[in-house]
């Protein structure tokens, strides 16, 4: 790929989240958010030797750690290292679009687009895991594509581990990911070296599940998705009850900080229930998230209580993906709410012209991707939920628009000679 292609990516994207994350960057209590206390104890109880959590993997915690925030008044190194890791995920980006398009232009287009995604911009200024998780999995497909040594494929593991230890919602990417390559023959993804990495990566991931068994008697990744479905889908539920599936819809398109308050009303509300029969004076239920016990016995009484009710919960989880998809509307700033709509208004358009070109294996893949990053999410389907997707959006946008001028540029004989004969004038002969 060209230099300036990558050097143009890079410092256009680290300028734009240096803008974008300078009041964090400035006032670190700005970079707070509800996830960020419990990711700052675990990154202290590693560096104590600890990882007393189920709920959280250490990936995220481990970042921390070694970036020096183990409190909120000591995050600036840790954004600061988020933004050039973000802004090296615009390079990869970039070459993977070089791959997949075969074209500078594609590639540069694509850097471009990602690096003026206001999502990634505003994620960076937040203790979140997101941009680290988007950086490891956009490496790993990279590794994928560009094979150079027969080592590359030990590295494309250890990435796609690493993105699931950061966020382990993201395990079954390395097999969506190998499936739709290996598919294409062009990309020359071989199955043999990817058997390989699954294998790995199924050894890695395969540990930790055991050293949670050993630890909690619990097998499993994490105990995100059981405690999420306790205290999110339950509340859903109980709302859509309230004021009908209907109600609830035009509540949580039209009205997002109307529906937050009466969501989080409803989770409150269940909450007491279950505690009562806890003997729990705790307020909320996320006191659960780490004790097998307690969220093994609450996911047992919302399934039997949600017994019936899945054609609500599909409903409520496409509602979740509409909320994920629509633009920030408490984003800061006027720009990057522009920004991200026409983002999101253009996506349907790009869509639209790859299946006029007929680019089922793109398109396909991207479905797929959108489909597992946005639907599992639930209720609470959020901005922050698209990052996962912000790459594939780039890409979408970028080749479709090199689709497009390309088109553009094979209708200007023919315009030209249309508006020659209309006009009753014959082209000149040459000397």
């Amino acid at each position: 790929m060209n230099k300036r292609i990558w050097l143009t990516t890079f410092l256009l994207s680290t300028v734009v989240r240096l803008v974008t994350c300078w009041n964090s960057l400035l006032h670190p209590e700005a970079a707070w958010c509800p996830d960020a206390t419990g990711y700052h104890e675990l990154a202290a109880a590693l560096r104590q030797g600890q990882f007393p959590s189920l709920f959280r993997t250490p990936g995220y915690p481990l970042f921390l750690a070694l970036t020096g925030a183990t409190s909120s008044d000591h995050v600036v190194f840790a954004l600061l290292v988020q933004i050039l890791l973000d802004a090296l995920t615009a390079i990869l980006l970039a070459a993977i679009a070089r791959r997949l398009f075969e074209s500078d232009s594609a590639a540069l287009l694509t850097g471009l687009l990602y690096a003026l995604c206001p999502v990634m911009a505003g994620l960076c200024g937040y203790i979140v895991s997101e941009p680290l998780a988007i950086f490891l999995v956009t490496a790993a497909i990279f590794l994928m594509l560009y094979q150079r040594s027969g080592l590359t494929w030990l590295a494309q593991a250890a990435l796609w581990y690493a993105a699931v230890m950061v966020r382990p919602s993201y395990a079954l990417l390395p097999l969506v990911a190998s499936v739709f390559f290996v598919w294409q023959p062009r990309f020359t993804v071989t199955l043999k070296r990817q058997v390989l990495v699954l294998s790995l990566y199924a050894v890695l991931t395969g540990a930790w599940i055991g050293f949670n068994y050993v630890r909690t008697g619990v097998p499993t990744l994490s105990s995100n998705p059981n405690v999420s479905f306790y205290i999110y889908d339950t509340a859903a539920v109980r709302m859509v009850e309230q004021i009908s599936l209907s109600g609830y819809i035009r509540l949580a398109l039209l009205n997002p900080p109307e529906f937050d308050q009466q969501l989080e009303l409803h989770q409150i509300a269940y909450a007491r229930e279950a505690q009562a029969s806890l003997n729990s004076p705790a307020q909320d239920l996320w006191f659960t998230k780490d004790n097998p016990a307690l969220f093994r016995t609450l996911q047992a009484e919302a399934i039997q209580k949600l017994e019936g009710r899945w054609p609500t919960l599909i409903a409520i989880h496409l509602t979740g993906v509409f909320q994920s998809l629509r633009p920030r509307w408490n984003s800061v700033g006027w720009f990057f709410r522009v920004l991200d709509g026409s983002r999101m208004l253009l996506l349907p358009l790009a869509v639209g012209v790859l299946l006029w070109r007929r680019q089922w294996w793109f398109l396909t893949f991207f479905v797929v991707w959108a489909v597992y990053a946005l639907l599992p999410p639930g209720p609470v389907g959020a901005w922050r939920f698209r990052s996962l997707i912000e790459p594939f959006i780039s890409l979408t946008l970028a080749s479709s628009l090199m689709i497009a001028f390309q088109w553009v540029q094979q209708q200007k004989p023919r315009l030209w000679l249309n508006l020659e004969s209309s006009s009753g004038t014959q082209p000149q002969p040459e000397l």
